[in-house]
């Protein structure tokens, strides 16, 4: 493909959603999200806790001689408790997603109510309990709507990566069967490239063999695709090669497939690695 086809390739490509979201764009808006949350369920505790106090009230006092330092801290907490919900399989089920925010708020309510009852040598007034019962209680029901509100919008298609495979053997299999065993897929698979001629036309888990590399740019352009996961374990063609560059010239992010894997399991597929990627 020449430099002008490139760059009409790159015009169009531009027009598709920009609102498609990667894995770790997904994962930064599930922490801005829960820490926003805990910030306003901290203003909250506090206006609770506040204007219950019969002599000191809201007020700058209230702040310096009732509110301990590590009372600050408790939107960091809350963040650290919720880490198993940031494995986006998780987050996108709101049943695993409400027994997290569940086991998260026994845990924190456990640690706080051991310290109060046996940490012996802090006084009372520095373990707060209605502020810190009313942080709880807020804090969990705003995850709940913010999560709920996460799982309706962002697990849509519109904010959905397009991608197409490129490799359909053992590797490319392998991750085609981890995609669709999660409950929201965290990207569109529009389907596979391949040079075996004989895969053509054939469904590998679920997924179309669209085409060769020879047809991996017009396949981009008419499926609006996003990212190209490449799963070829062996020596890759040069026409392949060749065409991934002028993918990525138009914009298209060229990801391998250990990466996607690792990001999807949190774990690295071992046996399927080259030597060079050791």
């Amino acid at each position: 493909m020449n430099g002008e086809e490139l760059l009409a390739v790159q015009r169009r490509l531009r027009k598709s959603s920009p609102l498609q979201l990667r894995i770790g764009e997904r994962r930064a808006i599930l922490l801005l999200g829960d820490l926003l949350v805990a910030m306003i369920s901290l203003g909250i505790s506090l206006y609770i806790w506040g204007t219950s106090e019969k002599f000191l009230g809201l007020t700058l006092e209230f702040f310096q001689k009732r509110v301990p330092f590590w009372f600050y801290l408790l939107p960091i907490i809350w963040l650290v408790l919720l880490i198993e919900l940031y494995d986006l399989h998780h987050a996108a089920d709101f049943s695993q997603t409400a027994k997290g925010v569940l086991l998260g708020a026994l845990i924190g309510l456990g640690v706080y109510l051991l310290l109060y009852f046996y940490y012996v040598d802090s006084p009372r007034s520095l373990l707060p309990r209605r502020g810190v019962a009313s942080f709880i209680i807020s804090v969990s029901l705003l995850t709940l709507v913010w999560r709920s509100f996460y799982i309706r919008i962002f697990s849509t298609r519109p904010f959905m990566r397009r991608v197409i495979l490129v490799g359909g053997g053992k590797s490319g299999t392998i991750l085609l069967r981890i995609v669709n065993d999660q409950s929201r897929p965290p990207f569109t698979v529009v389907g596979i490239v391949d040079d075996d001629a004989n895969k053509l036309g054939t469904e590998i888990e679920g997924h179309l063999v669209l085409g060769t590399s020879e047809h991996l740019l017009t396949l981009v352009e008419k499926y609006h695709v996003s990212d190209i996961v490449v799963a070829i374990t062996g020596e890759m063609q040069g026409a392949m090669f060749q065409t991934l560059l002028d993918a990525q010239e138009c914009g298209v992010e060229i990801i391998r497939m250990p990466v996607v894997y690792e990001e999807l399991l949190q774990r690295v597929p071992i046996r399927l690695l080259e030597a060079d990627w050791i």
